[in-house]
């Protein structure tokens, strides 16, 4: 992000928009990591957060009959996953789940679920 000079009237190249230019990024970054975000110079470079977590729905066998209703390139984000998870958690085959939905399932508990399953 840079500081656009046409309004300032000070020159592209000046020691006041450069200093400018730096303010503005520790703010940016400072901003970033008070709100659990990752800032990076450019958009190749971002990682998301654990509440960026999204769920493609067809990687999971479970999840997946439990979105039945849903497109097959479903994607849902990690609260939603949870929820139907819980939710329908008397129609999961727990002897079907395979090691990388339990991994996903635990993770979701300790992200979302602030390490509790509450299944109805």
């Amino acid at each position: 992000m840079y500081f656009d000079t046409r309004q300032t009237g000070h020159a592209p190249g000046s020691a006041w928009v450069r200093a400018a230019n730096i303010a503005l990024t520790r703010t940016l970054q400072n901003l970033c990591n008070s709100r659990n975000f990752t800032y990076s110079s450019s958009m190749d470079d971002y990682t998301p957060s654990e509440d960026d977590m999204n769920v493609k729905v067809n990687k999971y066998p479970q999840l997946r009959q439990l979105c039945w209703n849903r497109p097959n390139d479903a994607v849902v984000d990690g609260q939603t996953a949870l929820a139907l998870y819980e939710r329908n958690w008397r129609f999961i085959d727990h002897d079907a789940l395979t090691p990388a939905e339990q991994k996903l399932l635990d993770r979701l508990v300790a992200v979302h679920g602030n390490g509790h399953f509450l299944a109805a």
